[in-house]
């Protein structure tokens, strides 16, 4: 699967989610996708190996330090938002 930030997707559960962030963390590629209709509802999800699945990312310690990973990747946009 060839998945890329700004990437419109859309999941299993029928809402299309645009993909924010790329992370890979312990060997694996882990996504922060926004819902392309509503800015308030997100979702951390991995890559299934070997397929082309998204499986939400349910594992609180795991997430808890994704947040800081996406945090600094987004951190650019955050800085061109305030000083423009």
């Amino acid at each position: 699967m060839n998945i890329e930030i700004r990437d419109r997707i859309t999941l299993n559960d029928g809402n299309a989610y645009i993909v924010v962030g790329k992370v890979c963390y312990q060997d694996r590629n882990y996504y922060y996708l926004i819902e392309a209709t509503r800015n308030d509802s997100f979702k951390l999800c991995y890559e299934k190996a070997g397929t082309n699945i998204l499986i939400d990312s349910e594992d609180k310690d795991i997430n808890t330090a994704l947040i800081p990973l996406f945090a600094e990747q987004l951190k650019p946009f955050s800085d061109s938002q305030i000083s423009g």
